[in-house]
């Protein structure tokens, strides 16, 4: 029985090893193509005209889409490329009459991209998905460039900064309040916040561009209150605060320890070169 076991064990051997020999001269296997990288679109996405009437705008982004109510093509722009309003050259008239609603879903796979990215590379695939879906559906043909205008450089002053760093990083943002209903001071909370956001800030209560040449990195906590230019002064039985108000270039130095300079410099802008209203759903 001992025989019979050996030879069955030597047939098999017999078998087994010229195949093994086959195999390894074989050509070896390509490995499996790896699975290519979603292309950060849209899949779908419905853009209809708002003729409500109100003025509001709200944007929503979920994880699988984003989405806008009563937006206009200015608003479009600006979320597309992460610019303000005087950025845009070349815009047509309805850029800001015109008010549309948009829901663009993405694919689960691209949701799922996203998601693995950092927060910095995710806003800029989104403002990219953006641009792909205005190029889609309202033709939009844009290039940047780089323009001249009249602005205000925010720099540290010659007596030093009085900002307070952050110490403990919290939700970041800005909070503004105005009394008696946008006609008195106005107070600027800002909590974990960089002095490029406050120079986006100000300029809405400036003439032109303000340009963040401050240098610095940091995030901070701070508070400004204001008098705008366009405001008109408060009394002090309506006012929570009785103290006037210093302008806003007075209260940027003396209580911020950063100065606004007029001048000119260079600009990024957007050029749209062709745009058309959005095409059927």
């Amino acid at each position: 029985m001992l025989n019979v076991i050996r030879c069955a064990a030597i047939v098999a051997l017999a078998i087994i090893a010229p195949l093994s020999r086959a195999q390894s001269q074989a050509a070896p296997v390509a490995p499996a193509p790896a699975t290519a990288a979603p292309a950060y679109k849209y899949e779908v996405a419905s853009i209809k005209i708002n003729d409500s009437g109100d003025t509001g705008t709200t944007t929503g982004g979920a994880l699988d889409g984003w989405t806008a109510e009563n937006i206009t093509l200015e608003r479009l722009l600006m979320q597309a490329y992460g610019i303000l309003s005087y950025q845009i050259i070349g815009a047509p008239s309805w850029r800001t009459s015109e008010r549309y609603n948009v829901d663009a879903k993405m694919e689960p796979a691209v949701a799922d991209a996203l998601q693995k990215l950092s927060v910095a590379d995710r806003r800029l695939a989104r403002q990219q998905m953006l641009q792909d879906l205005l190029a889609d559906r309202f033709k939009l043909v844009a290039h940047r460039d780089t323009k001249e205008f009249s602005v205000y450089s925010l720099v540290i002053a010659k007596t030093g900064s009085k900002l307070a760093e952050t110490k403990t990083p919290t939700a970041a943002g800005v909070s503004i309040r105005n009394s008696q209903y946008g006609k008195g001071p106005v107070t600027m909370t800002a909590l974990h916040t960089g002095t490029s956001d406050l120079a986006v800030q100000l300029f809405g209560y400036l003439d032109r561009p303000v340009l963040d040449k401050t240098g610095l990195t940091q995030r901070f906590d701070f508070v400004l209150r204001f008098q705008p230019d366009y405001a008109v002064p408060s009394r002090a039985d309506s006012d929570p605060n009785p103290d006037p108000a210093p302008s806003v270039f007075t209260a940027v130095q003396e209580q911020l320890g950063l100065r606004l300079e007029p001048g000119k410099g260079p600009v990024d802008v957007v050029v749209i070169d062709h745009v058309e209203h959005p095409s059927g759903n």
